[in-house]
């Protein structure tokens, strides 16, 4: 199992970067052979950034914020 050996917050943390809302799957995948440490390590330092990213003037937070942008730049982008 995926969320094997993590805490609650862990975990709580893991399906929101895996919901359709924040669409971060990929940060995830192959965690069935990853170390507890090392799924650890990785949820922490996205727990730091989503703490630490500036709200926007839409008044989003954290990784969403993050997130929400890079959607909206790429879609500049490509129009």
């Amino acid at each position: 199992h995926a969320f094997a050996g993590l805490n609650d917050k862990e975990v709580e943390m893991a399906m929101w970067l895996a919901s359709e809302e924040m669409g971060q799957e990929h940060l995830l995948r192959h965690w069935e052979n990853a170390d507890v440490s090392d799924k650890r390590r990785l949820l922490r330092q996205l727990q730091e950034l989503d703490s630490s990213y500036p709200e926007d003037p839409h008044g989003r937070r954290g990784l969403a914020a993050y997130v929400a942008h890079a959607r909206e730049l790429l879609a500049e982008s490509a129009a």
